[in-house]
């Protein structure tokens, strides 16, 4: 009657030993995933700094376009108003050329006209 007791105790190592072969498995099985996930993590981690590292060149690329349109912008106004003012000098200017003539050749004319007088008075004397 010892032998049977021996083969169940024996039959239920077995088992034991079964389960817990099982279990070491699920066990590398289960840390084989978690490292699989760890390194996922750490390539989404590192993807993840790129990405505000690229926002953060991209926000100051961008600062810097803004800035250099906005002196433009500017420049382009201060040329736009220069011109503008050198326009208005250059008509100013002709206007004043042209009525200077004008009372030149009205200066001249009268001028001619007493001299005829002149002339016209001399020869009557």
């Amino acid at each position: 009657s010892a032998n049977p007791d021996i083969a169940a105790i024996q039959a239920e190592e077995d088992k034991v030993r079964e389960k817990f072969h099982g279990i070491q498995q699920k066990l590398l099985h289960i840390s084989t995933k978690q490292n699989t996930i760890h390194e996922k993590l750490k390539i989404l981690h590192s993807v993840e700094r790129s990405m505000v590292e690229l926002q953060n060149e991209y926000d100051a690329k961008l600062g810097e376009l803004k800035q250099n349109e906005e002196k433009l912008l500017k420049s382009l106004i201060e040329r736009k108003t220069r011109r503008d003012k050198a326009v208005k000098v250059v008509k100013a200017e002709q206007s004043h050329h042209d009525w200077a003539t004008a009372k030149l050749s009205y200066t001249i004319e009268l001028a001619q006209q007493q001299q005829s007088v002149t002339d016209a008075a001399a020869a009557e004397d």
